[in-house]
């Protein structure tokens, strides 16, 4: 699975964590973002649909940290 960059708005990303089979992104504003397999809804966006782009992840906002 190839996983394509996208900008996310004028956020920079702070941490990321990465599995397997997919990345997490969290930005300066708490905002946590994924792309790659989403066999078991890992990615937190709500189904299990595999992301080639980075979603913005359901729910989850403020101070947070990314792990894989």
């Amino acid at each position: 699975m190839v996983v394509r960059h996208i900008a996310v708005s004028a956020n920079f990303g702070i941490s990321c964590g990465c599995g397997i089979d997919h990345t997490f992104i969290s930005t300066q504003s708490g905002e946590v973002y994924a792309a790659g397999r989403n066999i078991y809804g890992q990615l937190g966006t709500g189904n299990t649909v595999d992301r080639l782009t980075f979603t913005k992840a359901a729910g989850i906002s403020g101070d947070v940290g990314v792990s894989g």
